[in-house]
């Protein structure tokens, strides 16, 4: 006032209760890396308070997109969460993009993943499912190989067939 500096008005997002517990889990899974467009320091106190150890601040779009294709030219699988529109070109380039529910439509679109609800533990209950569903995916994998392997032997040599028909099961006629 008057040519004085009388006072700063800082604002900021609430950090939400379940952040560092979800980050915690992430990390027990695989690297958690912290890329924002957000300045620098309000990145780095954000990522102190959710134990995220790695951060980039300060990315436009297209520099989010630059260092996810960059991590993959590394050999990495990528999986990107994210909410704004700014985040829509890297999670379609990331392997896996994790778009929050309550965030931009051009994320949801991007995203290969879109949680409902706004909740960071979805993130988690994603994951587990998606484990769920590889196990379940793979166990059927097998049973269809060892049903293979053993059921076209016979039935190639002939004692599928006269299995079945010393058997009392009688195939349907439809004519």
């Amino acid at each position: 006032m008057n040519g004085k500096w009388i006072g700063t008005i800082v604002m900021s997002d609430k950090l939400r209760k379940d952040a560092r517990r979800v980050v915690q889990a992430l990390k027990r899974k695989a690297e958690v890396w912290m890329v924002t467009g957000d300045e620098g320091q309000t990145a780095l106190t954000v990522a102190s308070a959710v134990g995220i150890d790695r951060v980039h601040s300060g990315m436009l779009p297209e520099q989010k997109l630059a260092f996810i294709r960059e991590l993959q030219r590394q050999g990495r699988s990528v999986a990107m969460i994210g909410d704004g529109i700014n985040d829509a070109a890297a999670l379609a380039a990331a392997d896996v993009g994790i778009a929050m529910g309550a965030g931009a439509d051009a994320a949801k679109q991007a995203g290969d993943v879109v949680l409902i609800g706004n909740k960071l533990t979805r993130i988690m209950e994603a994951y587990i499912w998606s484990r769920y569903t590889m196990r379940n995916v793979h166990q059927n994998l097998l049973f269809a190989l060892l049903y293979n392997v053993l059921t076209v032997p016979l039935a190639a040599c002939g004692f599928w067939t006269r299995a079945l028909l010393a058997s009392e099961w009688q195939p349907v006629q439809f004519w």
